[in-house]
């Protein structure tokens, strides 16, 4: 966590999650105490919808363990109120595609070999794209023993830079 940007993420992390605590713990705690609770009542859905909102994103521009998250605690209707994991739901489906150019650095750098080498086809496109990874489709080359057989697969590739990532998100988590 040494180098400027992920020490602004891990920033961005706390900060928003020492304002839900701060925004909680006056609403929904403190002023209950007072016996003021008419106003947090009041305002409460539309205050975890915010919250709701501001966290997905978040989640979305980090991208992501943020995502992850997210999308557990979207799961989570037996502990959290419906504005929250209605608003989170939404990153089920929400994760885009890292830049191809991207992708082929971090397979080739993987596989020990160019795309062009191992495959006879490789799709720019994803199939799918999640917080960790995204997946494409591939066909495999021609083996000696086969010349004539080529194999659809599909091939997993890791974001870059995800175990950083995942590094830093953890750490702020904590």
């Amino acid at each position: 966590m040494n180098s400027s940007p992920y020490r602004a993420r891990y920033r961005r992390i706390l900060w928003f999650f020492a304002r839900v605590l701060l925004s909680v713990g006056f609403w929904d705690v403190f002023l209950p105490r007072l016996r003021l609770s008419g106003p947090g009542k009041r305002t409460r859905k539309r205050r975890y919808r915010q919250i709701a909102m501001d966290f997905r994103a978040l989640a979305v521009q980090l991208g992501g363990v943020m995502i992850k998250v997210g999308q557990f605690l979207s799961a989570r209707l037996d502990v959290l109120p419906r504005e929250v994991t209605d608003e989170l739901a939404g990153l089920q489906d929400e994760v885009k595609a890292e830049p191809f150019t991207e992708i082929r650095a971090v397979a080739e750098s993987e596989l020990g070999a160019s795309l062009d080498a191992l495959f006879d086809c490789f799709e720019e496109q994803p199939v799918a794209s999640a917080s960790i990874g995204q997946v494409h489709r591939a066909c495999l080359r021609a083996s000696e023993e086969e010349p004539n057989a080529t194999r659809d697969v599909v091939v997993k590739v890791q974001r870059p830079n995800i175990p950083q990532i995942v590094e830093v998100d953890l750490a702020a988590l904590r």
